[in-house]
């Protein structure tokens, strides 16, 4: 099985919590343009995919 990649190898990689990353990569209105162009071009770097099945936890 191979590795994937979740919002804390993506907040680790940017220096940041994970709770920002999940709210930049859900457009959030709080969070700024700047974070949330750099969560997601690091996200597509490390080819993040959204886990659904861990979405439709909520």
């Amino acid at each position: 099985m191979s590795y994937k990649t979740t919002i804390i190898d993506i907040a680790r990689e940017l220096n940041t919590t994970p709770a920002t990353v999940s709210r930049a990569l859900s457009n959030h209105p709080g969070i700024s343009e700047k974070t949330k162009h750099s969560v997601k071009l690091t996200a597509s770097k490390l080819n993040y995919k959204r886990n659904r099945i861990a979405s439709s936890l909520r």
